[in-house]
């Protein structure tokens, strides 16, 4: 039960809506019915739209990149990381493809710039673009919900901590959730009910019953974080053990007291964390 379609379906259909109008009034189809006739016969170039829209949003995950990582490390560092993102197999892999994928990464990286805007100057813009973007991501795929939590954080980390910022983004976030949610229910219940299905199997309980395909059984924790932590190492060795240098140093340099070291770290213990439950058998994607 999908009432809606995703964010990225939505991006997509002013253009497919542009190709048919043109295809109608240069006499190419006739009407609707023929347009569609066009479409199913061409789907292949079709999704040639859906592709170079995911493109766009690949290369503006490479530029938040190097704009999340230049007030933290520097101009060189960020430069690298961001030369080394573009450089990426599975980034360029996933941008050429009519997938959600990179445009969720795209919303969910936009999301913790603004968070770390949040954290240092406390301005109420900053608060909405942090909240937009991740509702924005979890339309486009639930996992940027795991933001969440860091939004929080980044209130309590500003000098003012002005409580009203807080519960007006914040409601407003969580409307837009629920909106999300309710309008999707059998996706909602598909991703996070297999989650606290696997957290319960842990002591013995059994819940969702009506989930009986293998794909919506419960995973096996830890046996998905050693298929996580295997495919990140063995995607990109270098990059992995650069990155977690990476975050050493920043723990070392910067404090955990830091809210740019406690979104970075604490986001990929809580994406492995929460990937554990959710996903089986997790591939590259994730």
């Amino acid at each position: 039960l999908s009432y809606v379609p995703t964010l990225f379906a939505i991006v997509t259909i002013p253009f497919f809506a542009a190709v048919g109008v043109g295809a109608m009034a240069l006499g190419v189809v006739d009407g609707l019915g023929g347009f569609k006739e066009l479409a199913i016969m061409h789907s292949t170039e079709f999704l040639s739209i859906g592709r170079a829209i995911s493109a766009l949003f690949g290369v503006a995950f490479v530029y938040i990149l190097y704009r999340l990582a230049l007030p933290i490390a520097g101009r060189g560092p960020a430069l690298l990381v961001a030369g080394l993102a573009a450089a990426d197999f599975w980034l360029v892999h996933e941008s050429n493809k009519a997938h959600f994928w990179m445009p969720a990464t795209a919303l969910l990286a936009l999301a913790m710039y603004y968070l770390l805007h949040v954290a240092e100057s406390g301005r109420l813009k900053d608060y909405w673009l942090s909240a937009t973007s991740m509702a924005l991501g979890i339309w486009m795929c639930f996992f940027p919900i795991i933001l969440a939590p860091f939004f929080v954080l980044a209130h309590l980390h500003t000098r003012a901590k002005n409580l009203t910022y807080l519960l007006y983004t914040g409601a407003a976030f969580l409307i837009a959730t629920a909106v999300i949610a309710w309008l999707n229910p059998l996706s909602i219940l598909k991703q996070f009910g297999r989650a606290i299905r696997s957290a319960l199997n842990v002591v013995g309980i059994d819940v969702f019953p009506q989930f009986v395909g293998p794909s919506d059984s419960a995973t096996e924790p830890l046996q998905n974080l050693y298929f996580l932590l295997h495919t990140l190492f063995w995607d990109n060795p270098f990059v992995f053990v650069l990155g977690l240098v990476g975050l050493l140093l920043m723990v070392y340099r910067l404090g955990y007291k830091n809210f740019s070291t406690q979104l970075m770290v604490g986001f990929f213990v809580t994406y492995l964390f929460v990937a554990m439950f959710i996903w089986p058998h997790p591939d590259h994607r994730y």
